[in-house]
């Protein structure tokens, strides 16, 4: 029994050994501490990937399980790949081999559902003047909801941020009388996240235990839940101007009527949904939650951000039954720059993928193969700017920061930047101005980012 178990790990070694070995003129194929590349890189990506660009250069690629990534760690290649084109570096497809177990086909591959139409629901229901003055209206209510509640007690900064942010998206989506009615979804969507983006699950979703069996679990509760209700407003034909789900509905009858495409498959459309509460999450609560906590640390530049929208204000203070309106964003541009800086900073994950359709694309000096999941890394942006350690939003004030545009990735660039973003910002602007006219927040600790899961979390309590 002994030479038998001998024997399997010498195989085992043998393999490990030439599948780690380079192929000539690709990248450096990483060996990174004792344990197996996909624990190392499970523990915390974020180190896993620090360790390899220390060891092996801005470019190197790491056999993961049965996944073979190389990873992008400079800002130059990383700019350039994040804007090539679909047709050789695939977004889709990245997305779909890392989320695919969280959202299926979801909001960026949608076969069943005509692309043109598909942007165009996105667009009308994300962006469309109508749908996001409804959107700010719900947005206002559930933030002094929350604060109301939890006045005088303490709190888990991120987790208040992230309540806010998902119940916002749960009623803008689904309308107040059915999200009102499904509270439960907001808990539903953070546990799907948290635990789907977790680095173990990426490698190894068909795990029938661990955080793979829990975002399994929570996908199926929520598919359940959009895909009966979508049932429901499909049958009864009475749409409505007040959330998305009924934007997508309506667009996906006027597409069957006028292509004549027969019956689209149910599930095109509620992953869709679902995919769009995951997608505006965690980028806007992230951002949130640091601007508080940075704000909560620098009183003088807590005293300058409040002396910016002192008019608005005002007329607050002047008429109480004042609500913010559509109107009232671009006087909170000032708030804009927050969000970048926290985006710029602390990137809400760990990592971007792309994948190679093309074949040998270039990248520095290597080529890299066909089929080659292709990672970026936002964080490394950072290097292109001064200072880069310090939080100063007034960066995004200067000059300088026109010529940085093309590095700062969150949303995208390019070619894929990300259709729901001024909805998010609208978001971000909104809770922050309703904390800060309203409410006095004092932090006990100022947080720490932790990538271990896969994604920029601020862990601290208020």
């Amino acid at each position: 029994m002994f030479t038998l178990v001998a024997i399997g790990l010498i195989i085992v070694g043998i393999y490990f050994y030439f599948r780690d070995a380079t192929p000539e003129g690709e990248p450096p194929v990483a060996s990174l501490g004792l344990l197996p590349s996909a624990i190392e890189f499970g523990k915390s990506s974020k180190d896993f990937i620090a360790r390899g660009k220390k060891k092996y250069g801005n470019v190197f690629t790491a056999n993961l399980g049965l996944t073979t990534m190389t990873f992008v760690t400079s800002a130059e290649p990383g700019v350039i790949l994040m804007n090539t084109k679909e047709s050789q570096l695939s977004f889709r497809e990245a997305i779909q081999s890392f989320v695919g177990h969280m959202v299926g086909e979801g909001m960026y591959s949608t076969p069943a559902w005509d692309d043109t139409y598909s942007k165009q629901v996105m667009k009308e229901g994300l962006s469309g003047k109508q749908k996001q003055e409804e959107y700010i209206s719900y947005i206002t209510t559930v933030t002094k909801r929350f604060l109301d509640a939890n006045q005088g007690k303490e709190i888990d900064l991120f987790r208040t941020c992230s309540r806010i942010v998902l119940q916002s998206i749960m009623l803008s989506i689904f309308g107040t009388e059915f999200a009102e009615s499904h509270q439960e979804l907001p808990d539903l969507f953070f546990d799907l996240e948290m635990n789907g983006v977790h680095p173990y699950t990426m490698l190894a979703p068909w795990l029938p235990f661990g955080p793979a069996k829990v975002c399994k679990d929570r996908r199926d509760v929520i598919l359940k839940i959009i895909a009966e209700e979508s049932a429901r407003r499909m049958e009864a034909k009475n749409y409505k101007d007040d959330n998305y789900l009924d934007c997508v509905l309506e667009t996906i009858d006027r597409m069957e009527e006028k292509l004549g495409t027969g019956k689209t498959n149910p599930s095109v459309y509620c992953q869709h949904i679902l995919s769009l509460g995951f997608a505006a999450h965690i980028n806007t609560a992230g951002a949130l939650a640091w601007t508080i906590a940075h704000l909560t640390q620098e009183p003088k530049m807590l005293e300058s951000l409040k002396a910016q929208q002192v008019d608005l204000e005002r007329e607050f203070n002047e008429n109480s039954e004042r609500t913010l309106h559509l109107e009232d964003m671009p006087r909170l541009k000032h708030l804009e720059t927050y969000l970048k800086e926290c985006l710029r900073m602390y990137a809400s994950a760990a990592f971007v993928p792309r994948l190679v359709v093309a074949d040998n694309l270039q990248v520095e000096n290597f080529k890299i193969p066909k089929g080659r999941l292709v990672v970026i890394q936002p964080l490394y942006v950072n290097d292109r700017f001064p200072n880069p350690e310090k939080f100063d939003p007034s960066r995004w004030d200067t000059p300088a920061a026109e010529s940085l545009a093309s590095v700062y990735q969150p949303w995208g660039y390019g070619a894929h930047v990300c259709m729901g973003r001024i909805f998010a910002t609208n978001l971000f602007k909104n809770v922050l101005f309703t904390i800060l006219k309203d409410y006095d927040i004092q932090l006990k600790q100022f947080p720490i980012p932790d990538y271990t899961k896969g994604l920029g979390i601020p862990f601290s309590v208020a």
